[in-house]
């Protein structure tokens, strides 16, 4: 009898994951979102150098991220939202920077940037950097959920940058690094 009963709990947990499956599938034909969103939501393969953050349009203050973005009152509640949106799009860029980077290219950079000491500090600091230097590309607003939806990308990372960026570092980058860099970096970024 028990076997039974686990049987059963089993066939209803698979029936309300195939449904919430389908319920998934009829919004990404029934919502009307742009393409770009409904390929970073519903596809197993987000495309490169898309990084999307959403947030609640509700006119209330978040306390999570209160220490972060201050709710400015005299702005309307989708621009609260939007900041938000923004602020989880740009950690969802870090996350993922911060996986390739440090993860995988860890010693084709240290190599690049010739240091010795600090290695991992300059990496975080590389993402950081990176991370700082994205940009909003797209936003949608969902007027039915009441939410906003963001997409940040980086532009092309110039060895100019990287030169500036290391010398406020107090670290001496050539021109050959920077440019042996910036061209790591941008097949990184935009899996060229």
């Amino acid at each position: 009898m028990n076997a039974l009963k686990k049987l059963s709990f089993c066939a209803l947990l698979g029936l309300g994951l195939f449904a919430q499956t389908a319920h998934a599938e009829s919004l990404k034909d029934t919502i009307n979102y742009p393409s770009w969103l409904k390929i970073n939501l519903f596809d197993e393969k987000n495309p490169p150098n898309q990084y999307v953050g959403s947030a609640s349009i509700s006119g209330k203050r978040n306390d999570f991220y209160a220490n972060y973005i201050p709710y400015d009152d005299k702005l309307p509640p989708e621009k609260n939202a939007e900041k938000v949106a923004l602020l989880r799009a740009r950690m969802n860029a870090y996350s993922s920077l911060e996986r390739v980077l440090i993860t995988k290219m860890h010693h084709r950079i240290v190599k690049a940037l010739q240091v010795k000491n600090n290695s991992v500090s300059h990496l975080f600091g590389l993402v950081d950097f990176l991370t700082s230097k994205s940009i909003l590309a797209k936003r949608f607003v969902d007027t039915i959920n009441h939410r906003v939806y963001v997409m940040v990308q980086f532009p092309f990372i110039q060895p100019e940058d990287l030169i500036a960026y290391f010398k406020a570092k107090r670290i001496d980058l050539s021109s050959t690094s920077a440019t042996h860099l910036s061209t790591l970096l941008n097949k990184a970024l935009f899996h060229l």
